[in-house]
């Protein structure tokens, strides 16, 4: 009987299949809950992103471009359009000479010949930064100035359009 028990078949040893579905479907776990995490730390970044449609930098540069444009023209009234905030500009002889925001009386008004670059916002010199947080969300683009420095542009999106929220002009002596 002995030498029936070992010439008979062997028994086959069971596949542990169930082994290494719990390992699967475990991993697929750990990694569905760490794609939810990072979405969630990351979100308000990715909406940022999102409303500021980082992909296509067309908008901030035409904003620049056109807001540039209305203040070699000197028109006032494109200038105001084009930014966010009311600008108090003074005019001499139907030239702007100098801007600054309205709504911020202790802001020191910007000499309007400091803020022409000496490239158009298009160039592709002209490197556009972004700021994500929350109560900000805008473009920043630094262009070299006609009178030598650096002009920087803060632009932001409202209703759909690019508008200018910030200006500054640094000359170089």
């Amino acid at each position: 009987m002995d030498a029936q028990r070992e010439s008979g078949p062997a028994p086959q040893p069971v596949a542990p299949k169930r082994r290494f579905t719990r390992v699967g479907t475990g991993a697929a776990l750990v990694l569905a809950v760490g794609a939810v995490c990072a979405v969630t730390f990351w979100a308000e970044d990715l909406k940022a992103m999102y409303h500021l449609r980082v992909w296509d930098k067309s908008g901030p540069r035409a904003a620049v471009d056109a807001f540039v444009a209305a203040l070699r023209a000197s028109d006032q009234a494109a200038v105001q359009k084009l930014c966010l905030s009311p600008q108090t500009l003074r005019v001499e002889e139907g030239k702007i000479v100098t801007l600054k925001p309205a709504p911020e009386p202790q802001t020191p008004p910007v000499a309007a010949d400091s803020l022409l670059p000496s490239v158009s916002a298009g160039d592709q010199s002209v490197t556009i930064g972004y700021d994500y947080k929350p109560n900000r969300r805008f473009a920043k683009l630094e262009l070299p100035a006609e009178a030598g420095g650096v002009v920087t542009f803060i632009v932001a999106r409202s209703g759909g359009e690019w508008k200018i929220r910030g200006y500054s002009g640094r000359m170089t002596h």
